[in-house]
């Protein structure tokens, strides 16, 4: 415990570190780097509200339990309740350690300069995994659920409840950590990431797709839970007819199993479901601990070019319309993009897996919609693809310049100004975004044809409104709030800061949502392609004017907050 103390205490300390109150960052930088340091204190502040109301709800459920001698209550109600909130809970946290996989790594290798031992860092990282909002969420409802099966005058019920709670607790908590590591350690080779992330898209789109062909076999009918109610059934046992048979060994059920054997008296199968759960929370406990050591004793690859190997000056080639040091700004963001996770993502992955989704729609879902909306089914999809496209650059549209590292600072070295500096980023976002688009949009065209040409080529000035509404105020969000992000990871070392985050998605779904309705408004109302094009030239224009001014005042910014821009980039 001294050792989780200890680790606390450096938690809090980073987190005043956090808040940026050093006199060498201005007034806007303290308090963007405060914000991110308290938004997550804040998600768990409006997280007690939801505690105290599973611990309530949980006591005055064990103490039903008791006085009815069944955890059965409602005909199955209360059960079935369990049984999903519960599913769902384990479901939720088997996949979010998986997703914020950059939370292991290099961060964690820190930890080795402390005087603390392997086993006494992993069990106090197993730990740390109790602060996650959504484990804070349903830990008072398993404590106190006990507690009231106690107070009903079930103490071996209340004894078993609380040890299958427990259990439960672990394995989700080792679960977490051991996921983590395990992901974090595939990720150190950076070439070996990116093939994860390719396979992980494809498996993905290839299931999507799966499933959306896949009947379930029950010819229309609806399970209804009233209706088994009615017939003498439980809830529960219609969440049966649901599930597959080995879902009686997911630790959700084998907890309800535990809790509902001791509660009726059957106390030898509930110590069996107990010690099936203990199983089950030591197996991710012990790899965690074996992973967490590789991890530590394992170098960080790149999977570049090999030592020795000859290394070629780029060629920075020649835009007409463009100053030859915007052009070189652009191209260098290009390069470094490319070179990333991130960007590869952001870049590659979007046409495959918009593939398999336009397949599943064209089989599948077209010939039961509305011929009105089945005419422009593809445009729609065109357009959807624009926009999916820019949210997945987000973490580089909207973090241009601190996510660049040393690469901003030799940025700052050049003879560039800040008129040059933003112009190259919005080329390097149209090319970024370019080469991300057209493919969708090849896609679409060919796998969902349909809807008059006049209205597709109204999707150009709709495409451009849409990038000069969305692009010039990502580089100003990135000057206003710039977070030092490492684009070869996942997860939060890889995001840019999350007020900015939070903006682009908005503003993103707000522009789509406008621009949209630029071409399909009048499509609706007088079926014209040529006034839905006039519209969206329209829009583009007035798109490209603010897009303008936002541009003028991302220079502003730039030029009065380059310090802290590098400041923020080199991690000083």
């Amino acid at each position: 415990m001294r050792v989780v103390a200890a680790l606390l205490w450096l938690r809090w300390r980073e987190a005043r570190h956090a808040l940026g109150l050093g006199g060498r960052r201005d007034a806007l930088e303290r308090l963007s780097r405060a914000v991110g340091a308290v938004l997550p204190a804040v998600v768990v502040l409006f997280t007690a509200p939801g505690m105290l109301a599973v611990g309530a709800g949980g006591f005055v459920l064990g103490r039903a339990m008791a006085d009815a001698g069944t955890a059965h209550l409602g005909e199955g109600l209360a059960t079935f309740a369990l049984r999903v909130g519960l599913l769902f809970w384990v479901l939720v946290l088997l996949v979010t350690p998986v997703v914020r996989s950059a939370r292991g790594g290099d961060d964690e290798r820190r930890f080795l300069l402390l005087p603390v031992g392997h086993g006494a860092l992993h069990r106090a990282r197993v730990l740390a995994r109790a602060a996650d909002p959504w484990t804070l969420l349903v830990l008072p409802g398993l404590a106190a659920l006990p507690a009231g099966l106690a107070a009903g005058g079930a103490p071996v019920a209340a004894l078993l409840a609380a040890a299958a709670g427990a259990a439960l607790a672990g394995f989700v908590l080792a679960w977490g950590h051991c996921a983590s590591v395990a992901v974090a350690a595939l990720f150190r080779d950076r070439r070996r990431a990116e093939w994860v992330l390719v396979g992980a898209a494809a498996l993905f789109a290839a299931g999507a797709t799966f499933l959306g062909f896949v009947d379930d076999g029950r010819d229309g009918r609806r399970v209804s839970i009233r209706a088994t109610v009615e017939e003498g059934g439980g809830a529960h046992e219609n969440l049966d007819t649901m599930l597959p048979g080995d879902a009686r060994w997911f630790p959700s059920e084998l907890w309800l199993r535990a809790l509902a054997d001791g509660v009726g008296g059957a106390r030898g199968a509930a110590a069996t479901a107990v010690a099936m759960l203990v199983a089950l929370a030591v197996v991710p406990y012990l790899a965690g601990g074996r992973l967490q050591r590789r991890l530590f004793e394992q170098p960080a690859t790149s999977g570049t070019r090999r030592r020795g190997a000859r290394v070629r000056e780029p060629a920075v080639p020649r835009v007409p319309g463009l100053a030859p040091a915007v052009v070189a700004v652009a191209w260098a963001e290009v390069r470094s993009a490319l070179r990333t996770v991130r960007g590869k993502t952001g870049v590659y992955l979007n046409a495959p897996i918009l593939a398999c989704l336009f397949l599943l729609v064209r089989l599948r879902f077209a010939p039961e919609m509305a011929e009105s909306f089945r005419s422009v089914l593809g445009i729609w999809a065109a357009s959807a693809s624009c926009a999916i496209t820019l949210v997945s650059l987000q973490p580089i549209l909207v973090n241009p310049f601190a996510s660049l590292g040393a690469g901003w600072v030799l940025e700052m070295l050049a003879p560039l100004g800040p008129r040059d500096l933003v112009r190259g980023k919005i080329a390097a976002a149209a090319a970024l975004w370019g080469l991300a688009t057209v493919p969708c949009l090849a896609l679409a065209l060919l796998m969902l044809p349909s809807g008059p040409p006049l209205l597709w080529l109204a999707l150009v000035p709709a495409g451009a409104a849409l990038f000069a509404l969305l692009v010039p105020a990502g580089i100003a969000l990135g000057a206003v709030l710039p977070k030092q992000a490492d684009l070869n990871r996942l997860g939060k070392a890889g995001n840019p800061h999350g007020l900015a985050s939070l903006a682009g998605t908005l503003g993103a779904f707000a522009a789509t949502g406008a621009v949209s309705a630029a071409w399909f408004l009048p499509w609706l109302l007088w079926r014209s392609p040529a006034i839905s094009l006039a519209a969206s030239t329209a829009l583009a224009g007035v798109a490209a004017a603010i897009g303008w001014l936002t541009a003028r005042a991302a220079e502003s910014l730039v030029a009065r907050r380059s310090e802290n821009l590098t400041l923020v980039a080199t991690r000083t």
